[in-house]
C-alpha cells in the first residue's frame, strides 16, 4: 500500500524542486531503514551511501542555511557572556562539539540553540554560572529519563496535530515580532559606567533611518533575501552574517579608547569554568528555571520539531523522532553542561529558519560545528566582544529572526479551514495564548478549547490527528 505525504498549503512558496515535493512510499522506506543494522540505525554517516548522497550538499547554499539560526544563538549566548553568567569560550567550544556529534546522529539540519525560556529568566535575574549549568543538568535529566522510558513518545500520541501547529504558529509569529523590532533601528548611543566599567547601551525615541545599522540596510537585506530566497547558488545568510562582522569591527575600533575596551586577543580561552553547583544552586534552578522551560522544550523542541521535519524530509523514514530528538538534547546537555556550556536544546524555529536559507542536510551541521570549534578555538572571547549588544549590528539579527519567524509561521498554519474548522479554532487560540503569555499556558488553553469542541461538536472529521495515515510518521 502505497501514501503520499500531506502536502501543505504553504509549501508553493518553497522551490518547486524540492525532495518533499515529490511522491514517497512510507512502506518501502521503512523497509530499508528496518534492514540496517543497530550501528547504520544509530549513526547514520555509517549507512550505504551516506558519503555519496553528502558530497552534493557540500555547497555554498547548505553552508549558508548552516548560519540560518545564528539569530537565535547570537543574542542569548552573548547577552550571557558580557555579564558573565556563562563563558563564552566553553560555551560556544562544546556547542560546536555538540553540534558535530548531532551530524553523525541525524541525517537532516537540527538545530542547537540556547533553552530560551532559561536564558531569559538568567538574564532577568542574574543567575549564576552555577544555577545556570544546573538547570542544564536537570532539564537533560528530565529529558533522558523520557527517552530512555520512551514516555515521550507515548505522551506524543495524545497531542493533537492543531496544538502542534498552534505552538508552531505561536513562536513562529514571536520571533517574527522580534525580528520586526531588532531591524527598526532606533538611535543608540555607547557609555562607560567609570565605576563599574560596564558598556551602557541605550536607545532612544528617535529612528535610525540611516547609517550600518539602520532601517534602511534592513529594508536592503530583507529585499535581498526575498530575492534570492528561492535561489540556492546565493548564501544570503553568509553574506548578512559578514555584513555585520565587517560593521561590528569598525565599530569596535572606533570605540576602543572612549569604551576603555579590550584589545582582540587571538588563541582559545577556556577560563571561568563552572564549579560544581551547590544543593541550594540546584533548588533554585529547578524552581526558577527549569519548570519555565519544560513545556517549552517538550512542545517546540520535541513535538513540534518532529512534525516539522516530517514535513520538510517525507523522503526520510521518520527524520527526527521525539524519542531520538529528546535523546539527543538529554545527553548533550547532560555531558557539556557540566563543562560550561550553556543550556541547549533543538527548535522548530531554528529548523525552519535553516532551511529557509539553504540547508538540506546534516552537512549543514558539520560545517557549522567546524565553524564554532574554529572560532572558539582561534578568537576564543574575542568573538564575543564583536557580538554584544551595541557592537554588532540589530538590524543583521533582526533580519536573520524575521525569516526564521516568516517560515516557522507558514508551516504552522497548514490546516484545511475547510475540513477541520474546528482544528482553526484551537491552532488560533494556542497561537494567541502563546504569543501573549508563553508556550506552556497557550499549550493548556489550546488542549481545553480542542476537549471542548471536540465533545461538543461530535465530528470526527472536524480534526486532523498526528497519527494520520496522510502524513509518514
Amino acid at each position: 500500500m502505497t501514501s503520499s505525504p500531506r502536502q501543505s498549503p504553504g509549501m508553493e512558496h518553497l522551490e518547486m524542486e524540492e525532495p518533499m515535493l515529490k511522491q514517497y512510499d512510507e512502506l518501502e522506506l521503512k523497509r530499508e531503514y528496518d534492514q540496517y543494522p543497530w550501528y547504520q540505525k544509530v549513526f547514520v554517516i555509517f549507512r550505504p551511501q551516506w558519503r555519496a548522497n553528502a558530497k552534493q550538499f557540500l555547497t555554498l547554499q547548505e553552508c549558508s542555511g548552516s548560519l540560518g539560526d545564528l539569530g537565535t544563538f547570537l543574542p542569548l549566548v552573548t547577552a550571557l557572556s558580557v555579564t558573565h553568567q556563562i563563558a563564552f569560550g566553553p560555551t560556544l567550544f562544546f556547542a560546536g562539539v555538540f553540534t558535530l556529534g548531532l551530524s553523525t546522529y541525524f541525517e537532516v539540519p537540527i538545530p542547537v540553540q540556547p533553552m530560551k525560556s532559561i536564558s531569559a529568566i538568567a538574564i532577568a535575574e542574574k543567575y549564576t554560572q552555577e544555577q545556570i549549568a544546573a538547570s542544564g543538568i536537570l532539564i537533560a535529566g528530565i529529558l533522558f529519563f523520557l527517552s530512555a522510558t520512551n514516555l515521550i513518545t507515548f505522551v506524543a500520541k495524545f497531542v493533537p496535530f492543531s496544538l502542534v501547529r498552534g505552538i508552531q504558529l505561536g513562536v513562529g509569529l514571536s520571533l517574527l515580532m522580534s525580528g520586526v523590532k531588532s531591524s527598526y533601528s532606533h538611535v543608540t548611543t555607547l557609555s562607560l559606567n567609570k565605576t563599574t566599567h560596564a558598556i551602557i547601551v541605550k536607545r532612544g525615541t528617535d529612528l535610525q533611518w540611516w547609517g550600518a545599522d539602520s532601517i534602511v540596510v534592513s529594508i536592503i537585506l530583507i529585499v535581498m533575501c526575498l530575492a534570492f530566497m528561492h535561489n540556492r547558488k546565493v548564501p544570503t545568510a553568509i553574506i548578512v552574517f559578514l555584513y555585520g562582522i565587517i560593521v561590528a569591527s569598525v565599530t569596535y575600533a572606533q570605540n576602543m579608547d572612549t569604551l576603555n575596551l579590550p584589545s582582540m586577543k587571538f588563541g582559545p580561552d577556556f577560563s571561568d569554568m563552572p564549579s560544581w553547583p551547590s544543593a541550594s544552586d540546584f533548588k533554585t534552578a529547578f524552581l526558577k528555571m527549569v519548570l519555565p522551560q519544560l513545556p517549552l522544550t517538550l512542545l517546540n523542541s520535541v513535538i513540534a520539531l518532529e512534525q516539522l521535519a516530517s514535513d520538510l524530509f517525507p523522503q526520510k523514514y521518520v527524520p527526527a523522532s521525539c524519542r531520538r530528538v529528546c535523546f539527543s538534547i538529554g545527553a548533550g546537555d547532560l555531558i557539556f553542561c557540566m563543562l560550561g556550556m550553556l543550556p541547549m536544546c533543538h527548535g522548530a524555529g531554528g529548523l525552519a529558519s535553516q532551511y529557509t536559507f539553504g540547508a538540506r542536510s546534516n552537512v549543514a551541521m558539520m560545517i557549522l560545528g567546524s565553524f564554532k570549534l574554529i572560532v572558539a578555538l582561534v578568537f576564543g572571547s574575542t568573538m564575543m566582544l564583536l557580538l554584544r549588544d551595541g557592537i554588532f549590528p540589530a538590524c543583521v539579527i533582526g533580519v536573520l529572526v524575521i525569516f526564521a519567524g516568516v517560515h516557522l509561521s507558514i508551516v504552522g498554519v497548514d490546516i484545511d479551514t475547510q475540513k477541520n474548522k474546528g482544528d482553526i479554532v484551537v491552532l488560533m487560540m494556542t497561537a494567541a495564548t502563546s504569543l501573549a503569555l508563553d508556550t506552556g499556558t497557550g499549550f493548556l488553553v489550546g488542549a481545553f478549547t480542542y476537549l471542548v469542541l471536540k465533545y461538543a461538536v461530535h465530528d470526527p472529521n472536524a480534526y486532523f490527528s498526528l497519527q494520520s495515515k496522510e502524513i509518514p510518521h
